[in-house]
């Protein structure tokens, strides 16, 4: 659904230490692919396609060039929940259980893209799947 190169960072000993650098992903899986639709791994979900009996949605983001997972956290109908940083709108942040390291962990995270399109579109496709969550239970 979303697929854009940014920063992200965590809240780590009273500051904000660089998680990494990569192309963030928002995914969801769909219980049934839409008729006559077709995408490779790199593709972004148009926005007049529409999924119904959506099983579960998560922010995905490897690391350039090493391709470690730095940010692996699934989407709720409710979570997570973006806050703004300071007075950048090309960044925000958020509290949500991070899946990252193998186990959960409960961390503060923050993300900064290049330009503030590129954030309104990353939170809109965040919305995006929360609704086909919210309306698949």
């Amino acid at each position: 659904m979303f697929l854009k190169r940014c920063r992200v960072y965590r809240y780590a000993d009273e500051a904000w230490k660089e998680r990494g650098v990569g192309e963030m992903k928002v995914l969801v899986q769909p219980q049934v692919i839409p008729d006559g639709y077709t995408s490779g791994g790199r593709d972004v979900l148009p926005a007049n396609v529409s999924l119904n009996n959506v099983q579960r949605a998560r922010l995905l983001m490897r690391r350039e060039q090493v391709l470690k997972i730095c940010v692996n956290q699934p989407i709720g109908i409710d979570i997570p929940h973006f806050t703004p940083m300071g007075s950048a709108d090309n960044s925000m942040c958020w509290v949500g259980e991070d899946y990252s390291e193998g186990s959960a962990t409960h961390e503060k995270l923050a993300i900064r893209f290049k330009n503030a399109s590129d954030a309104e579109e990353f939170q809109a496709a965040v919305q995006r799947a929360q609704n086909y969550l919210r309306n698949s239970s």
